[in-house]
Protein backbone atom coordinates (compact mmCIF):
# COMPACT_ATOMS: atom_id res chain seq x y z
CA UNK A 1 0.00 0.00 0.00
CA UNK A 2 3.09 2.26 -0.11
CA UNK A 3 3.31 2.47 3.68
CA UNK A 4 6.77 1.97 5.17
CA UNK A 5 7.19 0.66 8.71
CA UNK A 6 8.85 3.10 11.08
CA UNK A 7 12.54 2.27 11.47
CA UNK A 8 13.49 1.19 14.96
CA UNK A 9 16.64 0.17 16.79
CA UNK A 10 16.62 -2.01 19.89
CA UNK A 11 18.57 -0.22 22.59
CA UNK A 12 18.10 -2.41 25.64
CA UNK A 13 16.04 -5.05 27.40
CA UNK A 14 14.76 -3.84 30.76
CA UNK A 15 15.23 -7.10 32.77
CA UNK A 16 18.76 -7.44 31.37
CA UNK A 17 19.81 -4.17 32.99
CA UNK A 18 18.09 -4.90 36.29
CA UNK A 19 14.56 -3.50 35.94
CA UNK A 20 12.46 -6.51 36.95
CA UNK A 21 9.34 -4.87 38.38
CA UNK A 22 6.74 -7.26 36.99
CA UNK A 23 6.32 -8.21 33.35
CA UNK A 24 4.38 -5.18 32.08
CA UNK A 25 6.40 -1.99 31.57
CA UNK A 26 3.70 0.58 30.81
CA UNK A 27 4.70 4.21 31.19
CA UNK A 28 7.67 5.76 29.38
CA UNK A 29 8.81 9.39 29.40
CA UNK A 30 11.82 11.22 27.96
CA UNK A 31 13.38 13.52 30.54
CA UNK A 32 15.12 16.82 29.81
CA UNK A 33 18.60 15.38 30.40
CA UNK A 34 18.02 12.65 27.77
CA UNK A 35 17.34 9.84 30.23
CA UNK A 36 14.19 7.73 30.17
CA UNK A 37 11.72 7.20 33.00
CA UNK A 38 9.84 3.90 32.97
CA UNK A 39 7.11 2.60 35.25
CA UNK A 40 5.40 -0.79 35.37
CA UNK A 41 1.72 -1.74 35.26
CA UNK A 42 0.46 -3.33 38.47
CA UNK A 43 -3.10 -3.91 37.19
CA UNK A 44 -4.39 -1.41 39.76
CA UNK A 45 -3.64 -3.95 42.46
CA UNK A 46 -6.43 -6.24 41.24
CA UNK A 47 -6.47 -9.97 40.74
CA UNK A 48 -6.33 -11.20 37.16
CA UNK A 49 -9.95 -12.42 37.09
CA UNK A 50 -13.38 -11.22 36.10
CA UNK A 51 -15.15 -8.65 38.26
CA UNK A 52 -18.25 -10.28 39.88
CA UNK A 53 -21.68 -9.12 38.73
CA UNK A 54 -22.33 -7.73 42.19
CA UNK A 55 -19.70 -5.08 41.49
CA UNK A 56 -17.29 -6.13 44.22
CA UNK A 57 -13.62 -5.60 43.41
CA UNK A 58 -11.21 -8.60 43.56
CA UNK A 59 -8.20 -6.92 45.17
CA UNK A 60 -4.87 -8.72 44.98
CA UNK A 61 -3.58 -9.35 48.54
CA UNK A 62 0.00 -9.36 47.19
CA UNK A 63 0.05 -6.92 44.26
CA UNK A 64 3.03 -6.19 42.07
CA UNK A 65 4.74 -3.09 43.43
CA UNK A 66 4.88 -0.01 41.25
CA UNK A 67 8.53 0.82 40.58
CA UNK A 68 9.96 3.89 38.83
CA UNK A 69 13.13 3.26 36.86
CA UNK A 70 15.48 5.87 35.41
CA UNK A 71 17.61 4.81 32.44
CA UNK A 72 20.60 7.07 31.81
CA UNK A 73 22.42 7.22 28.46
CA UNK A 74 25.98 8.48 28.59
CA UNK A 75 27.09 10.11 25.32
CA UNK A 76 29.76 7.95 23.68
CA UNK A 77 32.94 9.51 22.38
CA UNK A 78 35.31 8.59 19.57
CA UNK A 79 38.01 10.15 17.42
CA UNK A 80 36.72 9.93 13.85
CA UNK A 81 39.49 11.67 11.89
CA UNK A 82 43.02 10.62 11.00
CA UNK A 83 43.82 14.08 9.65
CA UNK A 84 43.38 16.33 12.68
CA UNK A 85 46.73 15.32 14.18
CA UNK A 86 45.44 15.23 17.78
CA UNK A 87 43.41 13.11 20.17
CA UNK A 88 39.91 14.48 19.66
CA UNK A 89 37.20 12.44 21.37
CA UNK A 90 33.75 13.75 20.48
CA UNK A 91 30.13 12.61 20.40
CA UNK A 92 28.78 12.34 16.86
CA UNK A 93 25.38 11.39 15.31
CA UNK A 94 26.50 7.96 14.13
CA UNK A 95 25.83 4.31 14.95
CA UNK A 96 28.38 1.52 15.31
CA UNK A 97 27.83 -1.99 13.95
CA UNK A 98 29.09 -4.47 16.55
CA UNK A 99 30.38 -7.09 14.07
CA UNK A 100 32.27 -9.13 16.68
CA UNK A 101 35.36 -11.01 15.57
CA UNK A 102 35.50 -13.28 18.61
CA UNK A 103 32.97 -14.67 21.09
CA UNK A 104 33.48 -16.34 24.47
CA UNK A 105 31.00 -17.56 27.09
CA UNK A 106 30.89 -18.04 30.83
CA UNK A 107 28.37 -18.60 33.62
CA UNK A 108 27.36 -16.59 36.68
CA UNK A 109 24.99 -18.21 39.18
CA UNK A 110 23.84 -20.73 36.56
CA UNK A 111 23.15 -18.08 33.88
CA UNK A 112 25.11 -18.17 30.64
CA UNK A 113 26.55 -14.97 29.22
CA UNK A 114 28.34 -14.31 25.94
CA UNK A 115 31.18 -11.83 25.56
CA UNK A 116 32.12 -10.33 22.19
CA UNK A 117 35.06 -8.31 20.89
CA UNK A 118 33.46 -5.82 18.49
CA UNK A 119 36.10 -5.35 15.81
CA UNK A 120 34.06 -4.60 12.65
CA UNK A 121 34.70 -5.66 9.06
CA UNK A 122 33.85 -3.57 5.98
CA UNK A 123 34.28 -6.19 3.22
CA UNK A 124 34.68 -3.47 0.54
CA UNK A 125 31.24 -2.05 1.34
CA UNK A 126 32.50 1.14 2.96
CA UNK A 127 32.46 4.78 1.92
CA UNK A 128 33.79 7.95 3.53
CA UNK A 129 31.22 10.36 4.91
CA UNK A 130 32.75 13.21 2.89
CA UNK A 131 31.85 11.36 -0.32
CA UNK A 132 28.14 10.74 0.29
CA UNK A 133 25.00 12.87 0.39
CA UNK A 134 23.51 13.37 3.83
CA UNK A 135 19.79 13.89 4.33
CA UNK A 136 19.34 17.63 5.06
CA UNK A 137 16.66 17.00 7.67
CA UNK A 138 18.59 14.36 9.58
CA UNK A 139 21.87 16.27 9.25
CA UNK A 140 21.21 20.02 9.04
CA UNK A 141 24.91 20.67 9.74
CA UNK A 142 26.10 18.28 7.01
CA UNK A 143 28.74 20.70 5.66
CA UNK A 144 30.42 20.87 9.05
CA UNK A 145 30.20 17.13 9.70
CA UNK A 146 31.69 16.28 6.30
CA UNK A 147 34.91 18.19 6.91
CA UNK A 148 37.95 15.88 7.01
CA UNK A 149 38.82 16.96 10.55
CA UNK A 150 35.31 16.10 11.81
CA UNK A 151 33.49 13.11 10.26
CA UNK A 152 34.47 13.39 6.62
CA UNK A 153 37.23 10.79 6.81
CA UNK A 154 35.22 8.22 8.79
CA UNK A 155 34.44 5.02 6.90
CA UNK A 156 30.78 3.97 7.11
CA UNK A 157 28.58 1.34 5.53
CA UNK A 158 27.54 2.09 1.95
CA UNK A 159 24.61 -0.35 2.15
CA UNK A 160 22.97 0.88 5.38
CA UNK A 161 21.41 4.19 6.31
CA UNK A 162 19.21 5.18 3.33
CA UNK A 163 15.98 4.50 5.17
CA UNK A 164 13.55 5.93 2.61
CA UNK A 165 15.37 4.91 -0.57
CA UNK A 166 15.78 8.45 -1.90
CA UNK A 167 19.54 8.17 -2.43
CA UNK A 168 20.79 10.13 0.56
CA UNK A 169 21.78 8.85 4.00
CA UNK A 170 19.38 9.28 6.91
CA UNK A 171 21.62 7.42 9.35
CA UNK A 172 25.34 6.61 9.45
CA UNK A 173 26.69 3.20 10.44
CA UNK A 174 30.40 2.88 11.20
CA UNK A 175 32.10 -0.52 11.31
CA UNK A 176 32.83 -2.01 14.72
CA UNK A 177 31.84 -0.93 18.19
CA UNK A 178 35.38 -0.12 19.39
CA UNK A 179 34.23 -1.98 22.51
CA UNK A 180 33.45 -5.34 24.05
CA UNK A 181 29.94 -6.42 25.01
CA UNK A 182 28.33 -8.88 27.42
CA UNK A 183 25.03 -10.44 26.26
CA UNK A 184 22.66 -12.73 28.12
CA UNK A 185 21.59 -16.13 26.78
CA UNK A 186 18.63 -14.54 24.96
CA UNK A 187 20.83 -12.09 23.09
CA UNK A 188 20.01 -9.05 25.20
CA UNK A 189 22.76 -6.51 25.79
CA UNK A 190 23.78 -6.54 29.45
CA UNK A 191 26.96 -4.44 29.34
CA UNK A 192 29.01 -2.59 26.76
CA UNK A 193 32.35 -0.88 27.41
CA UNK A 194 31.31 2.01 25.15
CA UNK A 195 34.16 4.48 24.67
CA UNK A 196 36.30 3.12 27.53
CA UNK A 197 38.91 1.49 25.25
CA UNK A 198 39.47 4.66 23.26
CA UNK A 199 39.42 6.86 26.36
CA UNK A 200 41.77 4.61 28.35
CA UNK A 201 44.32 4.23 25.58
CA UNK A 202 44.30 8.01 25.05
CA UNK A 203 45.21 8.45 28.71
CA UNK A 204 47.56 5.51 29.26
CA UNK A 205 49.38 5.48 25.89
CA UNK A 206 48.70 8.89 24.31
CA UNK A 207 51.62 8.61 21.85
CA UNK A 208 50.18 5.36 20.47
CA UNK A 209 46.55 6.53 20.32
CA UNK A 210 44.62 4.84 17.47
CA UNK A 211 47.91 3.82 15.89
CA UNK A 212 49.32 0.68 14.30
CA UNK A 213 51.40 0.17 17.44
CA UNK A 214 54.09 2.69 16.50
CA UNK A 215 54.49 6.35 17.42
CA UNK A 216 54.86 7.41 13.79
CA UNK A 217 51.41 5.92 13.01
CA UNK A 218 49.68 7.99 15.72
CA UNK A 219 45.96 8.61 15.02
CA UNK A 220 46.11 6.74 11.70
CA UNK A 221 43.25 4.37 12.59
CA UNK A 222 40.74 6.95 13.85
CA UNK A 223 38.95 7.09 10.50
CA UNK A 224 38.53 3.31 10.32
CA UNK A 225 37.77 1.10 13.33
CA UNK A 226 40.03 2.66 15.94
CA UNK A 227 41.71 0.21 18.29
CA UNK A 228 39.85 -2.80 16.78
CA UNK A 229 39.08 -5.25 19.61
CA UNK A 230 40.08 -8.51 17.92
CA UNK A 231 40.33 -11.55 20.19
CA UNK A 232 38.77 -12.40 23.53
CA UNK A 233 39.18 -15.12 26.12
CA UNK A 234 37.78 -15.61 29.62
CA UNK A 235 39.71 -17.01 32.54
CA UNK A 236 39.35 -17.28 36.30
CA UNK A 237 41.94 -15.98 38.74
CA UNK A 238 41.21 -16.56 42.42
CA UNK A 239 37.64 -17.55 41.45
CA UNK A 240 36.99 -14.23 39.72
CA UNK A 241 36.18 -14.36 35.98
CA UNK A 242 38.13 -11.93 33.84
CA UNK A 243 37.76 -11.00 30.18
CA UNK A 244 41.01 -10.52 28.26
CA UNK A 245 40.50 -8.52 25.05
CA UNK A 246 43.27 -8.08 22.48
CA UNK A 247 43.43 -4.74 20.63
CA UNK A 248 44.62 -5.47 17.12
CA UNK A 249 45.87 -2.03 16.09
CA UNK A 250 47.49 -0.28 19.04
CA UNK A 251 48.40 -3.68 20.53
CA UNK A 252 48.07 -4.92 24.08
CA UNK A 253 45.35 -6.56 26.14
CA UNK A 254 42.47 -5.00 28.06
CA UNK A 255 41.47 -6.80 31.27
CA UNK A 256 38.02 -6.55 32.86
CA UNK A 257 36.47 -8.10 35.95
CA UNK A 258 33.20 -9.58 34.64
CA UNK A 259 31.96 -11.25 37.83
CA UNK A 260 28.97 -8.88 37.75
CA UNK A 261 27.92 -9.03 34.07
CA UNK A 262 25.91 -5.80 34.16
CA UNK A 263 28.71 -3.87 35.84
CA UNK A 264 31.97 -5.13 34.36
CA UNK A 265 34.96 -3.17 35.70
CA UNK A 266 38.23 -2.21 34.03
CA UNK A 267 41.20 -3.80 35.77
CA UNK A 268 44.28 -3.17 33.64
CA UNK A 269 45.63 -2.55 30.15
CA UNK A 270 48.90 -4.29 29.33
CA UNK A 271 50.92 -3.15 26.30
CA UNK A 272 54.71 -3.62 26.60
CA UNK A 273 56.72 -0.99 24.71
CA UNK A 274 60.37 -0.66 23.68
CA UNK A 275 62.80 2.12 24.57
CA UNK A 276 61.32 4.30 21.81
CA UNK A 277 57.76 3.94 23.04
CA UNK A 278 56.60 1.59 20.26
CA UNK A 279 54.56 -1.50 21.06
CA UNK A 280 56.66 -4.65 21.18
CA UNK A 281 53.77 -6.98 20.39
CA UNK A 282 51.62 -5.72 17.51
CA UNK A 283 48.26 -7.10 16.36
CA UNK A 284 47.23 -9.62 19.06
CA UNK A 285 45.21 -12.18 17.15
CA UNK A 286 44.75 -15.24 19.33
CA UNK A 287 44.43 -15.39 23.11
CA UNK A 288 44.50 -18.54 25.24
CA UNK A 289 44.03 -18.69 28.99
CA UNK A 290 45.71 -21.50 30.92
CA UNK A 291 44.26 -22.11 34.37
CA UNK A 292 46.50 -22.62 37.38
CA UNK A 293 45.55 -26.31 37.42
CA UNK A 294 46.77 -26.76 33.84
CA UNK A 295 49.71 -24.37 34.01
CA UNK A 296 53.30 -25.70 33.96
CA UNK A 297 54.27 -23.37 36.84
CA UNK A 298 51.06 -23.65 38.82
CA UNK A 299 50.07 -20.05 38.07
CA UNK A 300 47.32 -18.87 35.67
CA UNK A 301 48.80 -17.82 32.32
CA UNK A 302 47.61 -15.81 29.33
CA UNK A 303 49.18 -16.66 25.98
CA UNK A 304 48.88 -14.08 23.19
CA UNK A 305 49.93 -14.55 19.57
CA UNK A 306 50.67 -11.32 17.69
CA UNK A 307 50.18 -11.36 13.93
CA UNK A 308 52.18 -8.34 12.76
CA UNK A 309 55.14 -8.56 15.15
CA UNK A 310 55.29 -12.37 14.74
CA UNK A 311 55.67 -12.75 18.50
CA UNK A 312 54.08 -14.92 21.15
CA UNK A 313 53.79 -13.49 24.64
CA UNK A 314 53.07 -15.35 27.86
CA UNK A 315 51.72 -13.34 30.78
CA UNK A 316 51.40 -14.64 34.33
CA UNK A 317 48.08 -13.50 35.75
CA UNK A 318 48.22 -12.15 39.28
CA UNK A 319 45.64 -10.20 41.25
CA UNK A 320 47.20 -6.82 41.92
CA UNK A 321 47.04 -4.92 45.18
CA UNK A 322 46.53 -1.80 43.07
CA UNK A 323 43.23 -0.77 41.52
CA UNK A 324 43.50 2.95 40.70
CA UNK A 325 45.25 4.79 37.88
CA UNK A 326 47.04 8.00 38.82
CA UNK A 327 47.56 10.73 36.23
CA UNK A 328 50.19 13.47 36.32
CA UNK A 329 49.29 17.09 35.72
CA UNK A 330 51.79 19.93 35.29
CA UNK A 331 51.28 23.52 36.34
CA UNK A 332 53.68 26.39 35.76
CA UNK A 333 54.34 28.60 38.77
CA UNK A 334 56.80 31.50 38.46
CA UNK A 335 58.37 29.89 35.43
CA UNK A 336 58.85 26.50 37.12
CA UNK A 337 56.82 23.33 36.59
CA UNK A 338 55.00 21.85 39.57
CA UNK A 339 53.24 18.49 39.54
CA UNK A 340 49.92 17.14 40.81
CA UNK A 341 49.12 13.42 40.89
CA UNK A 342 45.39 12.70 40.65
CA UNK A 343 43.12 9.66 40.58
CA UNK A 344 40.29 9.07 38.12
CA UNK A 345 37.63 11.30 39.69
CA UNK A 346 39.95 14.20 40.44
CA UNK A 347 41.56 13.91 37.02
CA UNK A 348 38.15 14.17 35.36
CA UNK A 349 37.39 17.29 37.38
CA UNK A 350 40.71 18.85 36.37
CA UNK A 351 40.13 18.07 32.70
CA UNK A 352 36.64 19.53 32.83
CA UNK A 353 37.20 22.60 34.97
CA UNK A 354 40.92 23.42 35.24
CA UNK A 355 42.34 22.66 31.79
CA UNK A 356 43.63 26.24 31.58
CA UNK A 357 45.60 25.77 34.79
CA UNK A 358 46.91 22.22 34.50
CA UNK A 359 48.40 20.36 31.52
CA UNK A 360 47.84 16.61 31.61
CA UNK A 361 51.02 14.63 31.03
CA UNK A 362 49.32 11.24 31.04
CA UNK A 363 49.29 8.10 33.14
CA UNK A 364 51.83 8.17 35.96
CA UNK A 365 51.39 4.94 37.95
CA UNK A 366 48.86 2.65 39.59
CA UNK A 367 48.03 2.58 43.32
CA UNK A 368 45.43 1.30 45.76
CA UNK A 369 42.52 3.57 46.56
CA UNK A 370 42.00 1.76 49.87
CA UNK A 371 44.34 1.20 52.79
CA UNK A 372 45.74 -2.33 53.04
CA UNK A 373 47.86 -4.06 55.67
CA UNK A 374 50.72 -4.71 53.25
CA UNK A 375 50.77 -1.15 51.88
CA UNK A 376 51.65 2.27 53.28
CA UNK A 377 49.39 5.30 53.08
CA UNK A 378 50.62 8.46 51.39
CA UNK A 379 49.25 11.85 52.39
CA UNK A 380 49.06 14.94 50.20
CA UNK A 381 50.22 18.35 51.34
CA UNK A 382 49.77 21.59 49.44
CA UNK A 383 52.36 24.30 49.94
CA UNK A 384 51.66 28.01 50.21
CA UNK A 385 53.19 28.31 46.71
CA UNK A 386 50.59 25.91 45.28
CA UNK A 387 52.94 22.93 44.88
CA UNK A 388 52.27 19.40 46.15
CA UNK A 389 54.13 16.91 48.32
CA UNK A 390 53.26 13.24 48.96
CA UNK A 391 54.62 11.67 52.15
CA UNK A 392 54.25 8.66 54.42
CA UNK A 393 53.10 8.58 58.03
CA UNK A 394 56.42 9.54 59.67
CA UNK A 395 57.09 12.52 57.43
CA UNK A 396 53.45 13.54 57.73
CA UNK A 397 53.81 13.73 61.51
CA UNK A 398 57.07 15.66 61.22
CA UNK A 399 55.45 18.29 59.01
CA UNK A 400 52.37 18.67 61.19
CA UNK A 401 54.41 18.87 64.41
CA UNK A 402 56.95 21.39 63.11
CA UNK A 403 55.49 24.93 63.31
CA UNK A 404 57.75 26.18 60.54
CA UNK A 405 56.74 23.41 58.13
CA UNK A 406 53.09 23.54 59.20
CA UNK A 407 53.02 27.20 58.16
CA UNK A 408 54.17 26.22 54.68
CA UNK A 409 52.33 22.93 54.09
CA UNK A 410 48.62 22.23 54.54
CA UNK A 411 47.57 18.58 54.75
CA UNK A 412 44.81 17.73 52.25
CA UNK A 413 44.32 14.19 53.54
CA UNK A 414 45.17 10.64 52.56
CA UNK A 415 45.97 10.41 48.85
CA UNK A 416 46.44 6.69 48.12
CA UNK A 417 48.34 3.57 49.23
CA UNK A 418 51.57 2.15 47.80
CA UNK A 419 54.33 -0.32 48.59
CA UNK A 420 57.06 0.93 50.85
CA UNK A 421 60.68 1.22 49.69
CA UNK A 422 62.50 -2.13 49.73
CA UNK A 423 59.45 -4.35 49.34
CA UNK A 424 60.55 -5.04 45.75
CA UNK A 425 57.04 -5.88 44.59
CA UNK A 426 56.69 -3.10 42.02
CA UNK A 427 58.54 -0.23 40.34
CA UNK A 428 60.57 2.08 42.55
CA UNK A 429 59.97 5.83 42.23
CA UNK A 430 62.43 8.45 43.50
CA UNK A 431 61.67 11.93 44.79
CA UNK A 432 63.33 14.96 43.26
CA UNK A 433 63.21 18.50 44.65
CA UNK A 434 63.40 21.55 42.40
CA UNK A 435 66.28 23.76 43.55
CA UNK A 436 64.86 26.82 41.76
CA UNK A 437 61.36 26.58 43.21
CA UNK A 438 60.72 26.16 46.94
CA UNK A 439 58.75 23.14 48.07
CA UNK A 440 58.38 21.83 44.51
CA UNK A 441 58.67 18.06 44.05
CA UNK A 442 58.65 15.54 41.19
CA UNK A 443 58.41 11.74 41.42
CA UNK A 444 60.08 9.76 38.64
CA UNK A 445 61.42 6.36 37.65
CA UNK A 446 63.26 4.68 34.79
CA UNK A 447 64.33 6.77 31.82
CA UNK A 448 62.80 9.96 33.23
CA UNK A 449 64.67 9.59 36.51
CA UNK A 450 67.94 8.94 34.65
CA UNK A 451 67.39 12.00 32.45
CA UNK A 452 66.85 14.16 35.54
CA UNK A 453 70.04 12.83 37.14
CA UNK A 454 72.14 13.27 34.00
CA UNK A 455 70.69 16.36 32.33
CA UNK A 456 68.95 18.39 35.04
CA UNK A 457 71.21 17.93 38.06
CA UNK A 458 71.54 21.70 38.38
CA UNK A 459 67.75 22.02 38.65
CA UNK A 460 66.72 18.93 40.65
CA UNK A 461 68.32 17.24 43.60
CA UNK A 462 67.43 13.60 44.24
CA UNK A 463 66.19 13.13 47.79
CA UNK A 464 66.08 9.35 47.52
CA UNK A 465 63.64 6.48 46.92
CA UNK A 466 60.04 7.38 47.71
CA UNK A 467 57.73 4.40 47.13
CA UNK A 468 56.94 1.42 44.89
CA UNK A 469 53.97 1.34 42.50
CA UNK A 470 52.88 -0.36 39.29
CA UNK A 471 53.38 1.26 35.89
Amino acid sequence: MGVNAVTKTKILNLPSIGYVAGDKPEGLALLEDGSLAVINDNDFGLLDEEIPIDGSVPFNPDPVQTVLGIIEFDPLLLDASDEDGVINLQNYPIFGLFQPDAVASYQVEGETFYVTANEGDARDEDVRIADITLDPTAFPNAAELQQDTVLGRLEVSAIDGDLDGDGDYDQLFAYGGRSFTIWDSRGNLVFDSGDEFETLTSQLFPDLFNSEGTIDSFDSRSDAKGIEPEGIVIGEVDNIPYAFIGLERIGGVMIYDISDPANAEFVDYVNPTDENGNAIDIAPEGLTFISADDSPNGEPLLVVTNETSNTTTVYQAEVSDFDTNIFRFRRTIDGQSSYLYAGEAEAENIRANFADTFTEEGFAFKVSAQSQDNLIDLYRFRSSQGTYLYVGEDERNSINNDPNLANVFTEEGRAFSVYGVGVEEATLFSRFRNLNSPNNYLYATGAEAEAIRNEFASTFIEEGPAFEVEI
